[in-house]
Parts: C-alpha cells; structure tokens; sequence
C-alpha cells in the first residue's frame, strides 16, 4: 500500500514542488519576519500593504500564466500552441507597459489613499511588472511541462534574492523603498536565470502578428475565467490588509501586516498541492479520473493545511513572538481566525483551479458573488480589526459551499 503511494504520479509530483515549497515558504518568510524587525511598525506596515497591492495587480500575470500551463499540458498541436503563447507574451508585454504608466501616474492618489510617506516605493514596484512577463512565461511552461524541480529552482531564486537584496538595501537605511526595491531586482535576475535554463525549449518572440483567430479568442475567453478565479483568491488572501491600510491608523495596519504575514504560511505552504493539480487535470480525461486527482489534492491540503493552522490556533503568541518579535504579541489574538480564513482560502483555491482546469465558466458568478459580499461586510463592519478578519471568513466559508454544491451537481450529472 505505502509502495503504491510512493510510486503514484500525482504524490511523486506533489513531494518535489513540495519540498521546493518549503525552502521558498522559509525564505519568503524570513524576509518578512528580518525586516519586522529592522524597520519601523509604520514602514513595515507600508511594505506589506505594498506587497498585498503588487500580489493584486499580478493577477494578470496568473491569467497568462495559467493560459501557457494549459495550453501545455494539453499539447494536441505544439506550432499552434506555440503560435497562441506568442501572441499572448506580446499582448501581455504591451499591457504591462499601459499598467505600469497607469500606476505611475496614479501614486499621488494612492499615496493619499493609504495614507504613505512617499510615492517612490510605488513606482519602482510598478517597473517590476513587464520584467515578470517573460519570467511567468518561461516559469508556467515548465510548470505545464511538469518540470518542478526546475520550477522549485527558479521560485527559490527569486526568494533568496529578494531576501538578500532587501536586507542589504534597508541596513543602508532605505526603509520600504529598499525593501520593494529587492523585489524589482530578484524579479531581473530571475528572469535572467530563467531565460538560460528555458531559451532552447521555449522561443519567445514579439515578431509573431496578433491575429484574433477562433483560437486566439478561445484563450481570451479562458483568460476572463483565470481573471475571475486567481483574482478572487489573491483578492481573499491580500484585501483584508488593504481594507486595514485605509480604515485604520498606520501603527493598526503595521501590526496586523505582521500578523497577517505568518497566517499567509497556511496559503502558501499547500500552494504546491495546486500547481500540481493544474498541470495533471486534463479536459479530453472523464471526469472520475480527475476527481480522483481533485480528492488526493484535498486529503494532501486537509493534512498539511490543518496541522499549521492548529499550530498556528493552539500557540499564537509564541509563533508570533519567534516569527516576527514580542512587540507584536499584543495582538496575538488575530492569528487564529486569520489561520483558520487561510486555511479555507487554501481550499477554495484548490476547488477552483479543479473546475478552471477543465474551463468551467460557472466560477467566474462565484467569484464576483465573494468579492461583492465581502466588499460590502467590509465597508459596513470595520470598526475593529476582528471584524474585517470575520468579514472575510464568512465570504470564504459560502464560497467553498457554493464550489461544493458546484462540485456534486456536475459529478451527478456525468453519472447519469
């Protein structure tokens, strides 16, 4: 039995970008807990807002993604694939360039909106965004051609140079500029690292014309779909700590930017179980095969996922004051509902990248239905930290019950 696991596709898959997982879970997380403790509450609470806005605009960077992960595992034509891949890394590059301007001139808003010190931190954020482009390109492909040992070596990277970087730039004393600064330079050298290991098997070129062809359209139209679900998962992980930047004092947001970083842990560490699902459901497979997929996925997040957030429910003043410092143990009381929500979001996203897989539109209702409703809790109830935290679980919660219902009523109707 234990041999039949061990030598089982999906869990082989699953061990590699797991263990990968893990050293880039500590290195990202090493960031967050050195820095905490090299800046100030207030500027701390700026890279994390920053962080969660950047986690939000690169939801474009998941709808390509997602595309190029499809587009290879299901590889019935590789010219035509290659074809569509092409037209989407121009149409991608371009669109970075529009957002990136945008951003740029809208700082002075965003500075006054959330309430930050200076506008420099958001612009060189934003130049980060077209040089992600080719390194999700290159990065989702290996990812679509189930190459996760290189996917891992490529995510641990970009962690340990965001890391270094960032210590370095704010011990000069470059506080969250520095700080975001190593972002946009881990994503540079990345992408350099990236290209040498992918440039013989994937020839990008923005020589290839944009023709919308039935084929090109048929990718749009996937795309709308990514959009809805990856940006309603970054929205459920990310928002809370925008919604905490605007209604509340910077000190409030720096603390629970804190405290948010370590319940994130649970997200991130089952986030492996998912890449790997995307890349194993296949369309052309019945259904019960991937079900079965779905379901190992599920049992592998139960268990990982549950034993951090009891971890997380049952100690939280001590994980707090290892991860991140004593000074914010005062709000130590977060941490298990917010492990509890991330928990929830883990399933919710493994649940909606199952039906994104097989391009089951139905989600994107689901989607905007969980964004609306828990934008709404959050503008009317947000007179304490809780209750933006409760806002959010409740949203997740009929979210997973919908997926669920979603779930049963297409599996009974493949077995009629």
């Amino acid at each position: 039995m234990i041999k039949r696991i061990l030598q089982d596709k999906f869990i082989k898959d699953n061990a590699i970008l797991f263990v990968g997982s893990m050293v880039v879970a500590v290195l990202n997380y090493l960031y967050h807990p050195i820095l905490s403790r090299m800046m100030t509450v207030d500027d701390f609470g700026e890279v994390q807002a920053l962080i969660a806005i950047f986690l939000q605009i690169s939801v474009i960077l998941g709808i390509f993604g997602n595309i190029v992960v499809n587009l290879t595992a299901n590889n019935n034509n590789k010219s035509k694939n290659l074809a569509i891949i092409n037209q989407l890394y121009k149409i991608a590059l371009i669109g970075s360039f529009i957002i990136t301007s945008g951003i740029i001139i809208l700082t002075p808003f965003l500075k006054h909106f959330l309430n930050f010190h200076s506008i420099f931190s958001f612009w060189v954020l934003a130049i980060s965004l077209p040089l992600s482009i080719s390194l999700t390109f290159r990065k989702f492909f290996l990812q679509g051609k189930k190459e996760f040992t290189k996917v891992s070596a490529i995510s641990i990277f970009y962690a340990g140079g965001r890391l270094v970087i960032a210590i370095f730039l704010v011990w000069l004393g470059w506080a969250t500029f520095g700080a975001i600064s190593a972002i946009t330079l881990a994503t540079l050298f990345s992408l350099f690292y990236t290209y040498k290991i992918t440039r013989k098997k994937l020839k990008l070129s923005l020589k290839q014309p944009v023709v919308f062809n039935k084929a090109l359209k048929e990718e749009f139209k996937y795309g709308g779909l990514i959009l809805a679900t990856t940006g309603f998962i970054t929205f459920l992980y990310t928002a809370d700590m925008v919604f905490v930047k605007h209604y509340f004092p910077p000190d409030l947001a720096g603390f629970y930017g804190g405290i948010t970083t370590i319940a994130r842990i649970v997200f991130f560490i089952t986030g492996s179980v998912v890449a790997v699902l995307i890349a194993s459901v296949k369309i052309k497979e019945s259904f019960r095969k991937n079900a079965k997929i779905l379901l190992k996925g599920l049992i592998i997040i139960t268990l990982i996922g549950a034993t951090a957030t009891g971890v997380f429910v049952l100690f939280p003043a001590l994980v707090i004051k290892l991860m991140i410092g004593s000074r914010y143990v005062e709000y130590a009381y977060l941490l298990p509902k917010m492990a509890m929500l991330l928990f929830l979001v883990s399933l919710t996203n493994l649940l909606m990248m199952f039906f994104l897989a097989l391009r089951k539109y139905f989600v994107i209702w689901i989607s905007i239905f969980g964004v609306t409703i828990i934008t709404m809790m959050s503008i009317l109830n947000h007179t304490a930290l809780m209750n933006i935290v409760n806002n959010f679980l409740i949203g997740a919660s009929i979210t997973i019950a919908l997926l669920v219902y979603q779930f049963i009523k297409f599996n009974k109707s493949k077995n009629l």
